[in-house]
């Protein structure tokens, strides 16, 4: 086995360097690797991995290459060209891409190889630094069945789950998809801490509880509760920019079929925010402090006086809805001789009021009358609930707000307080 052709690896980044060294330790071959930085060749030369001077030496040396870029316009240069691995290789030879590529790419990519008798192979792998230097990534392949064999060995150096997904691109795109969910799950994750301490609420208790019902998640474990919690995010791990980078794949084979992903559309633009505002280097999870700027403005307030800013909000947007759109509505859905009730103002669209027979602009909600518009307003906002004597079945009936046009003013009232 001394006399056996190395293994090749090229790129030894925050994933690439543990690999290697985990390919290093657990396999029986020698392994020889490559960066453009001379500091990890150092640190790997300790477990015997063997530093090549570029990338034509490993190349020429071994006959299982691997690679763990950054994205695949690296892939693309080192494959490419006249000094490339295309150029340079020969028959009989294994090129496995580690990385996250497009889809389109790796299928060019294993044409031009298959053209000199090179394979192929599409193996992304997914999971935590942490995981890469423990060996226990998930990898994702997409080659034939006899390649998948071939390399499956290998790969279990620093993989513990091994999925053979397909032929060439169904690892990519699998792998793909995978963090487009992942990425929208955080965004999900930033939304509800932002919310939870707007609103008060403990974050750290709402994680712990989130984790023990239908949300919990690996990325509420992990990304939620070690990076967005605790307001950490390192530059040495996944950033906002490869994140965006892999988005942006996602977005593309959805455009390749005609697909529409509001999700993924929603978390680029915050990622694309990030990038924005100097933090694209930080570990991924740092949208938490996007979200938090564009809904977190102003001093936090107390649960107990979150009701209150909302009731405040309601009565303006109301006023507003009732002294500004239903002239308009008046105009354009207003009765016409010859229509019938269905065509009134009632059920124009901004109407908050139940929508039936006898429930025109201005009827009282089941329940209770409305006050007036000189009346039946008391409290701190000038408006108070139903009256709880009413009974239940009243208060379930009663709209969540009404709008009232009769008398000489626009009243609006709450059906229910606090919503549901």
């Amino acid at each position: 086995m001394a006399h056996a052709p190395p293994i090749g690896f090229i790129g030894l980044g925050v994933m690439g360097e543990p690999m290697c060294r985990n390919l290093a330790r657990k396999s029986s071959a020698r392994v020889i690797a490559f960066d453009v930085r001379q500091e990890p060749l150092a640190r790997l030369r300790a477990e015997g991995v063997e530093p090549a001077a570029s990338v034509g030496e490993i190349v020429a040396k071994a006959e299982t290459l691997m690679l763990s870029l950054p994205s695949g316009a690296e892939v693309a240069a080192v494959c490419g060209g006249e000094e490339g691995i295309i150029a340079r290789s020969k028959a009989g030879q294994t090129v496995i891409d580690l990385g996250t590529s497009p889809v389109k790419l790796t299928r060019s990519l294993a044409q031009q190889f298959a053209r000199k008798g090179v394979e192929f192979a599409d193996a992304p792998v997914a999971r935590t630094r942490a995981a890469a230097e423990a060996g226990t990534l998930s990898v994702m392949v997409g080659a034939s069945e006899e390649i998948f064999r071939h390399i499956e060995p290998l790969l279990a150096a620093f993989a513990t789950e091994i999925t053979h997904c397909g032929t060439i691109g169904a690892g990519q795109l699998t792998k793909i998809l995978n963090n487009m969910v992942l990425f929208e799950t955080g965004v999900a994750l930033a939304e509800a801490l932002a919310l939870a301490r707007r609103s008060g609420l403990d974050p750290a208790l709402l994680l712990t509880t989130l984790s023990k019902g239908s949300a919990d998640s690996f990325a509420l474990r992990n990304h939620g509760m070690k990076a967005m919690l605790p307001d950490t995010f390192p530059e040495r791990a996944f950033s906002a920019q490869y994140a965006l980078k892999d988005l942006g794949y996602a977005l593309e084979c959805a455009g390749d079929v005609g697909l529409k992903l509001s999700g993924a559309e929603l978390a680029r633009a915050l990622l694309q925010r990030v990038i924005a505002r100097g933090l694209g280097g930080q570990y991924w999870p740092v949208i938490a402090k996007v979200v938090c700027t564009l809904f977190c403005h102003g001093p936090r307030m107390r649960a107990t006086q979150y009701p209150l800013a909302l009731r405040s909000v309601s009565i303006v947007r109301g006023y507003l809805v009732a002294r500004t759109r239903a002239p308009i509505a008046q105009a354009r859905w207003g009765s016409r001789p010859g229509d019938d009730s269905s065509r009134s103002l009632r059920n124009h669209p901004f109407r908050c009021g139940p929508q039936g027979p006898g429930s025109s602009l201005g009827d009282a909600p089941p329940g209770g009358a409305p006050p007036s518009s000189t009346g039946g307003r008391s409290g701190r906002n000038g408006f108070s609930p139903p009256d709880s004597a009413q009974g239940p079945e009243a208060s379930a009936s009663a709209p969540s707000c009404w709008i009232s046009s009769s008398g000489g003013g626009n009243a609006i009232g709450p059906g229910s307080w606090p919503p549901a």
